[in-house]
């Protein structure tokens, strides 16, 4: 068994075990309620604005809110094209094309 020195005292490694679980559980039951509720505030500001960006980008009719002509389209290299037969690989590369053009928010 081991003995611990803490402070002038000393003690078994029974009572530092019960020391340690007395602070996590009044941690669990006092101060991770309310973490847990600041944290899902701030979560909801956050996807509240995001969903704000996200309608304002749909009520414009286009993905990033504008249209973009082959030129500058073109001016953003994108991935590279790789026909195939799977419709679904064509439609990922499409997809994965619009996400890089609104995130970069290309062009500029």
């Amino acid at each position: 068994m081991a003995i611990f020195c803490v402070g002038d005292s000393y003690m078994g490694e029974e009572d530092v075990c019960d020391i340690i679980a007395t602070k996590i559980f009044r941690f669990m039951k006092e101060d991770l309620p309310g973490l847990i509720n600041t944290i899902i505030k701030e979560l909801v500001v956050v996807m509240d604005e995001h969903l704000r960006i996200l309608q304002a980008e749909l009520e414009g009719g286009w993905p990033c809110g504008r249209r973009v002509n082959f030129k500058e389209f073109d001016a953003c290299v994108p991935l590279r094209f790789f026909p195939s037969k799977e419709s679904i690989i064509n439609m990922c590369w499409i997809a994965n094309v619009e996400s890089a053009l609104c995130a970069s928010f290309c062009p500029t």
